[in-house]
């Protein structure tokens, strides 16, 4: 909680790159395979990494694969006296592995903006601040400082 997460990787989730053509190596589209058969989802989802050069500039910091949900409820395990689909969504991120990655957050955008960077030719990097940690039901106390010190940090790193 209240720490700083560079998003190495993500995976998207939703359906926005079903409407561009998004190159994926063949080691993407096995890895989005595996996490479509392992968490049981009914569409290939799509992975992107992060900017290298970007990525070298914050090296030293905690390195993550983002999982990018297209929405704020059942995609995040929030029921809302409806069954979600799959069940027990939450656990399944949890548990999904594929060789040397597993998913370390999630969030709303993460994959969108790497995609749009990959089509784009655009140098993008995600800097996450960690307010919660669903599994153990903590949940960060004020988040308005670790906030200001990862934005300052940024600043410093990309202007230096």
């Amino acid at each position: 909680i209240d720490s700083v997460l560079v998003s190495k990787e993500a995976i998207g989730l939703d359906n926005l790159m079903a409407f561009y053509d998004l190159p994926q190596t063949a080691k993407e589209l096995e890895f989005c395979t595996e996490a479509r058969r392992f968490i049981g989802l009914p569409f290939l989802p799509y992975q992107v990494s992060a900017s290298p050069t970007l990525q070298a500039q914050f090296a030293d910091l905690q390195q993550g694969f983002t999982l990018t949900c297209p929405g704020f409820y059942a995609p995040q395990g929030r029921r809302l006296r409806l069954a979600t689909q799959p069940e027990d969504i939450l656990g399944r991120y949890r548990a999904f592995r594929y060789e040397d990655k597993r998913f370390t957050n999630f969030e709303m955008e993460t994959s969108a903006y790497y995609a749009f960077g990959r089509l784009l030719q655009h140098e993008v990097l995600s800097l996450t601040l960690i307010l919660a940690n669903r599994a153990t039901g903590e949940f960060t106390k004020n988040a308005s400082k670790p906030m200001e010190a990862l934005i300052q940090l940024a600043i410093q790193r990309l202007t230096s």
